[in-house]
Formats: C-alpha cells, sequence, structure tokens
C-alpha cells in the first residue's frame, strides 16, 4: 500500500476544506425561495416556510425548480410538507410508491409555539402562516456534503419578552429521518423563567394513497420513566411511520384530541398533560388527531442560549439513530456518527474527515492542534501518529452556538505489519504452505490452486508460478495488501544411457543425464551408487532406477531395463564318435549345438580347414585338444574342447603271469591292447585251463579274470589265453601262456 507523502496529503486536505467552504458559500441560498426553504435527501423531502413551520407552499418550489438530487416529489397540491421513500427502492416504485405527505391533505397543520407559564401561547402554524405570532425567517442554505442544512431565524418582544429563535434544520442526505435544533436566546435584561417549546403535527401518513386521515397515535416513550421521549403515528393500511421525539429528559410528548388536533393549544398543557392532551406512557387511539412534543426550560438567564434539538423519524428501523441525533452537538467521523461511541479507528497513514453537526453559523473551534488539517471549522481532517482525543466547541458560555462535544481517534499502526510471507519455489507438483502474518483475517486471491482462501497459512498447489495476493484486516478493521509469489519449478528430464544387453559375467557403464546429483537403486548393484556414470554387472536381467536431483532442488525419475544373456558352452564333438584316429586319418570337429553367429577353433596345428568355421577337419600328427569360442548374436562368448587321440598299429601284449591275492595289484588277468580304433578292435579273450577246458571268456577287454571258477579260487598253474581281434575287416588271434601265482 502506497500513501501521499505528508506535505503532499496535507495540502489536499487542506484543499479539500477550502473547497468544501466555497461550496457551502454558493449555496447559501441555493434552495430558498420566495422566503421559504427547501431540504431533499435521497428518501426524504422537506418544506420549510417563512414562519418556521414546516411546509412548504407549491408557488415557491415550483419557481425553485429541481433540488440537488433531481425533482420534487410533493404528492398534495398544496406544497410540500415532508414526504418519505420509506422503502428506499424509488420514488415512483411500490405501494405506496411513497409515505406522506404527512399533514398537508385537508387541514396543512404543523406547528410551534413558545409559553411562559401558563401564559400567553405565541404560536405560528399551517402551511400558509395563517397564525404568526413570532416573526421571522428562512436565512440560509447550506449543503454540508453528508446532510442539508437549512437555518430560520426570527425574535419574539412582546410584555418584556426578548427572546432570539433560532431553528437550524438539518437532513442527512441518506437517512429517514430530520433533526431541528431550537436555540433560544435571552435578549432581555431580566431572566425568563418557566419557558415552555412546543411542537405539534396532525398526521396524515397515508391520506394521498388511501385517502384515509386516521392514524394509529401511541406514546412510545416518556420521560422520567426513559431519557427519550417519542411519540408515533402509524397508517392503518400500509404501516406508514410518523415519530416525533428527542433525547432529553426536559422534553414530554403527548397525543391530541379532537380539540387540539387542528391548533396547538399550549406547550404547557403538551408538557403536563394538560385538558386535550394525554401524556401516559403507553397510551394510544386510532383517530385523526394530532401528536405534539414540548420542552420545559426552566431558566434562560439574561444574556443566555439555551439549545433543544427534536426529530422526525419516518422509518422505524432509524428511531435510536434518529433520537441519538438530536443532542446538540454531535460529531461524524467519515460520515458516521460517533457521538454516543466517543471514539473512532484510523489507519495510520489514511486521514479520518471530523465533521460536527451543531450551528453552521457558530465558529467550531478544535483542540489539540497536533494532527489537524485546521483548528477552525465545521469540518477538519484528522491524521495523527497516535490515539488522540480531539475537543470541538464553539461560542462562550451563555452565548449562543455554546456548544462542544470530544472524539478520541484511536490510530491503528499494526496493519503496517501485515505480509503475504515470503516468496516461495516448489516443483511441478508439490504444494507449500504459504505464511501471511500480522492481520486478524486474512483473504487470499486468486483463490485457485489454495486449499482455503480465507486463512493465514493456506495450502497452495498452483500449476504453474503465481503471485497470491493477500488481504490483511486488523481487528480494527485497517487492510493492507500485500504480494508474494510462488515459483514452480519445472521437474527436470532425467534419463539413462547405456548398453542395454550384456552377457553373463560382464560388466558395463550407465549414464545418467538431466541432474546435478543422483541415487541409483538397487543400490547392490550399482558402483558408486550416486554418481552420474556408474558400473553395473548383474547376474540376471534387472531394471536399474535413479532418482536426479537439479539445481532447483527438483527430482524426476527414470528406469533402464539391462538383459543379461547367459551363454551355455557349447559341446565340441569329433565325428566320427571316436576320438581315436591312426596318422591317416581325419576327423570332423563340430559344436552342439550348431547356430552361433562365430567360432574360433585353436590351436592351428593339424586343422585341414578354416578355423572360423562351424564345421573343420583335423588331421593331427600327434593326440591334440582342440578348444573353440563361440559367439553369439548378443557378443556372448563360452568355450568347450575335444580332444582327439592320435594312436599307432594295433597291438595286442599278453601278460605272462598274475596274482590274483587281493592286495589291488595284478588281481585281474586282462589282455593289454593299444592302437584300437573303430576299424581294429578286439572282439574277446578267453582262459583255457592245461586240460583245455575253459574257465573264462569276456567281449570287454578291461572285464579281466579273477583266478577263480564257478567262485572258487584256482591253484597255482599254467593256463592258455586266447585273443580274437578283427583289423580291418581280417580275423586276427593271438594266444600265450601265463601263470596264476599265489
Amino acid at each position: 500500500m502506497q500513501y501521499p507523502q505528508p506535505s503532499l496529503h496535507r495540502t489536499l486536505q487542506a484543499f479539500a476544506v477550502m473547497f468544501f467552504s466555497i461550496l457551502a458559500a454558493d449555496q447559501v441560498k441555493a434552495q430558498i425561495s420566495s422566503g421559504e426553504g427547501f431540504l431533499q435527501g435521497q428518501y426524504v423531502e422537506v418544506g420549510v416556510n417563512d414562519c418556521g413551520v414546516f411546509g412548504g407552499n407549491n408557488a415557491p418550489l415550483t419557481a425553485l425548480g429541481p433540488g440537488p438530487l433531481g425533482p420534487w416529489h410533493p404528492n398534495v397540491g398544496a406544497g410540500l410538507g415532508f414526504v418519505a421513500d420509506a422503502d428506499q427502492d424509488g420514488w415512483n416504485v411500490g405501494t405506496p410508491d411513497r409515505c406522506g405527505d404527512y399533514f398537508v391533505p385537508g387541514s396543512p397543520e404543523e406547528s410551534w409555539a413558545l409559553q411562559v407559564g401558563t401564559g400567553t401561547v405565541y404560536k405560528n402554524a399551517s402551511l400558509g402562516c395563517g397564525t404568526s405570532a413570532i416573526p421571522g425567517g428562512v436565512t440560509t442554505y447550506t449543503d454540508l456534503g453528508t446532510a442539508r442544512e437549512l437555518v430560520w431565524e426570527g425574535n419574539l418582544t412582546v410584555g418584556g419578552l426578548d427572546i432570539g429563535i433560532k431553528q437550524t434544520t438539518i437532513l442527512p442526505v441518506d437517512k429517514l429521518y430530520f433533526v431541528t435544533f431550537v436555540e433560544l436566546t435571552n435578549n432581555a435584561a431580566t431572566p425568563v423563567n418557566n419557558l415552555y417549546y412546543g411542537r405539534s403535527v396532525d398526521p396524515d401518513n397515508e391520506q394521498p394513497t388511501s385517502g384515509d386521515f386516521t392514524t394509529n397515535n401511541t406514546v412510545l416513550l416518556q420521560p422520567p420513566t426513559n431519557d427519550d421521549a417519542l411519540v408515533g403515528a402509524l397508517g392503518l393500511d400500509f404501516g406508514c411511520f410518523l415519530g416525533l421525539g428527542a433525547r432529553d429528559t426536559d422534553a414530554r410528548v403527548a397525543i391530541g384530541s379532537d380539540g387540539t388536533t387542528f391548533g396547538m393549544t399550549s406547550p404547557y398543557d403538551i408538557w403536563n398533560g394538560g385538558p386535550g392532551y394525554d401524556t401516559l406512557l403507553g397510551a394510544s387511539i386510532t383517530q385523526d388527531w394530532s401528536i405534539s412534543l414540548a420542552f420545559f426550560i426552566p431558566e434562560i438567564l439574561s444574556g443566555e442560549c439555551v439549545s433543544k434539538g427534536f426529530a422526525y423519524i419516518l422509518d422505524t428501523a432509524d428511531l435510536a439513530e434518529a433520537l441519538d441525533a438530536t443532542t446538540t452537538v454531535r460529531i461524524l467521523a467519515d460520515s458516521v456518527d460517533v457521538t454516543g461511541v466517543g471514539t473512532y479507528t484510523y489507519c495510520l497513514g489514511d486521514t479520518v474527515r471530523l465533521e460536527v453537526q451543531g450551528d453552521s453559523t457558530a465558529t467550531w473551534t478544535w483542540s489539540p492542534a497536533a494532527g489537524l488539517s485546521d483548528t477552525v471549522g465545521q469540518v477538519v481532517f484528522a491524521f495523527p501518529d497516535s490515539a488522540t482525543t480531539y475537543t470541538v466547541s464553539s461560542g462562550a458560555l451563555g452565548a449562543c452556538g455554546t456548544g462542544s462535544a470530544e472524539v478520541t481517534i484511536e490510530v491503528d499502526s499494526l496493519y503496517l505489519n501485515i505480509t503475504a510471507g515470503p516468496d516461495e519455489a516448489i516443483c511441478a507438483g508439490e504444494n507449500v504452505v504459504l505464511g501471511a502474518s500480522g492481520a486478524a483475517t486474512y483473504e487470499w486471491s486468486p483463490s485457485v490452486g489454495l486449499s482455503d482462501p480465507n486463512v493465514f497459512n493456506p495450502i497452495a498447489a498452483p500449476s504453474s508460478t503465481r503471485d497470491y495476493v493477500v488481504l490483511g484486516t486488523t481487528a480494527l478493521g485497517c487492510t493492507l495488501r500485500d504480494t508474494m509469489t510462488v515459483v514452480v519449478n519445472p521437474l527436470p528430464l532425467i534419463f539413462i544411457t547405456g548398453d542395454t544387453v550384456i552377457c553373463e559375467g560382464e560388466e558395463t557403464t550407465l549414464t545418467a543425464n538431466g541432474g546435478v546429483s543422483y541415487q541409483w537403486t538397487p543400490s547392490g548393484l550399482v558402483t558408486p551408487d550416486t554418481a552420474a556414470v556408474v558400473s553395473v554387472g548383474p547376474s540376471t536381467s534387472t531394471t536399474f532406477f535413479v532418482t536426479g536431483t537439479d539445481a532447483n532442488g527438483c527430482s524426476n525419475a527414470d528406469a533402464f531395463d539391462l538383459t543379461v544373456f547367459a551363454l551355455s558352452p557349447p559341446d565340441a564333438v569329433a565325428d566320427p564318435s571316436t576320438i581315436d584316429i591312426t596318422l591317416d586319418q581325419t576327423s570332423t570337429l563340430s559344436t552342439v549345438p550348431s547356430d552361433y553367429i562365430s567360432y574360433q577353433w585353436t590351436p592351428a596345428n593339424g586343422l585341414l580347414s578354416d578355423p572360423t568355421g562351424a564345421t573343420v577337419t583335423a588331421q593331427p600328427l600327434d593326440t591334440v585338444l582342440y578348444y573353440v569360442m563361440v559367439t553369439n548374436e548378443f557378443g556372448c562368448q563360452a568355450l568347450d574342447s575335444v580332444q582327439l587321440n592320435v594312436i599307432g598299429e594295433y597291438e595286442v601284449f599278453l601278460p605272462t603271469a598274475f596274482s590274483p591275492n587281493g592286495d589291488g595289484e595284478n588281481d585281474t588277468y586282462n589282455p593289454f591292447i593299444i592302437g584300437s580304433a573303430l576299424d581294429r578292435f578286439m572282439v574277446n579273450f578267453s582262459i583255457y585251463n592245461r586240460w583245455g577246458e575253459l574257465v573264462y571268456s569276456s567281449a570287454d577287454r578291461f572285464a579281466g579274470w579273477d583266478g577263480s571258477i564257478g567262485g572258487q579260487q584256482q591253484p597255482i598253474g599254467t593256463f592258455v589265453v586266447v585273443v580274437r581281434s578283427l583289423v580291418k575287416g581280417e580275423e586276427r588271434i593271438d594266444r600265450g601262456t601265463f601263470t596264476l601265482v599265489r
């Protein structure tokens, strides 16, 4: 919130006071026509004739032309007493479209009078001033901005009396009541004792609409039982109300009778409940009769002035405010009546328009001077730095215009501490708790993205960077706006690059991108797990995750699938199925399965074909262990081997003895054969005793004879062995003898 500089601020205030003063001066006679005055508000219009009685005649009103708010709204041809747009819905809207005219229909009767004791009644009465015992006239009209003011002044000089009468009628622009202050000044050399001032009206609230002059009249409040005096008249068809009252224990009200309706008989009788007047609290009657009010003033010393105020009230909702307004001096702060309250709070750095409602012709003096635009005037501007009680007064003691009132201006500086809190930064999708302070209530805008716009700490979750404005209000009603920004940072684009496939047992590197720091999982498979570039070597296919954080503290994640291929070793085989070959033989080497991408056979010794082929031909000169390295489509490799045995000529060796004694050496008899191959091998071998009997035979050269027949161990002796073989298709027989040794 920004304020004008003090010098400029107070210059503007002074200008405003001067402007209103000039405006008021120009309008002094703006609403006076042919000696009669007229007051126009938004909802009430009032006429005052040249004898100080309410009611202006038609000719002066017509000659006057439109009022400050536009055309006038009399609804009885004789003139304008007072009318009201009681529903406040427009002068020509509703049923009825207005209440009143309140006393002009029929015999227009509104009157006032002075009376000393029970003596002569000096009265001014009726729309045309048919009774005018006290000479005078309308003197000034003033537009106060929030109210219109009309002054009638006269003088009663008769029989030793010399009383100056000043009646100031004030109509608030936006209210349904008006107030009259009566100043009575004793200009004679001797005191005036037991003076009565009376006011009376014959209410015709709804007659222009319904044709019925009748109202229900009731004494509503009456001193000394009450502090206020109030009598009311209520229309029978539409409820139009007219009240006459004062906040003064020197006042009394009454309901009249047939004999007092068309002419006030006596202010004394009004006050004392004399003939024709009922002052009993609660008294009520439904008739076309008057309602009245009177003040009793015990004494007015020579040169002294006494002021009394009363109100005509045209809506029951305004009763309390209207009675408040009848006190002699009232203070308005920024157009708010604070007379009864006595205090008003303003926000430091602003100004308060102080207006006194009293005698506009008096000189009103304000004190102290500190924090005031001026010390003299009906309107001043206040801007104190701390709580200050201002007193306004006019005139000297006992002189006309005497009055004083005071108001304390409380200063609210706490609102200057209202703040929306620091700016915040969040990541997309997050929220943040705002933190306004310094106020009693809060209102955030815009409300979009907020959990509650009416708390000091709403949760904000905007989708994009946004300014939030908080309107804070203190307990005293001062407000301040402050702005904070929630910056929404986008999430970083985090992604992983690297090989998607590795072979079992291998390692590879993965690289995280888009952040300034990282956290990998599963952490046990990543080295290191907080770096951008990491090493991994899982034994099985694994999904790796990384959470990356950027310079703004915002995080995002990515996943990466790494496939691990386990290549089983191939089965290297030789064809023919035997792996034993002779020097002149070749063997075909291959793998099972045989669908690898590449092969590498080593060593090259003895290979007759390309060592990178799926199948190779070998003819080594000696026994060789061949290795084959195979590679699949993913680059995975596996190794197997096959030994190719190169053998010499086929030979059979027959041992000459064996000792089957169970010592683990030479316990069986076997022929020893070398050079066996597919085309040369033993068919069987047989053992005979010395009598030529077959004692053992086997086709397995490794299954030897244990020296027993039918489970009986044979004695020491000599035996014959016969080995039958097939060599390159031809039978071969080898014979020999051996000794069984025990």
